[in-house]
């Protein structure tokens, strides 16, 4: 599975990976590239397997980080700067 692409708007980061996994694929946002707590999840809905995970509440520009995971294989966390 390759790394997860992500674009970013006010209150939520769109993911998707390519090529498309699969509908159980699990999104995680998280504040740190290494370690920590998942601050949101999201599961892909039906094909092309993109999905939407919300973010906390940003005040300044912030880089956050997404990795995707299905079944026991988990990409490497992606940075995406949010505005």
């Amino acid at each position: 599975m390759s790394s997860p692409q992500c674009s970013s708007s006010a209150g939520s980061i769109a993911v998707s990976v390519f090529p498309a996994p699969s509908a159980s694929t699990t999104y995680k946002l998280f504040t740190t590239l290494v370690g920590g707590t998942a601050v949101s999840t999201a599961v892909a809905g039906a094909a092309p397997y993109n999905t939407t995970i919300n973010t906390p509440t940003l005040t300044t520009t912030t880089t956050l980080y997404v990795e995707a995971t299905t079944g026991s294989i988990t990409t490497a966390r992606k940075p995406v700067v949010v505005t």
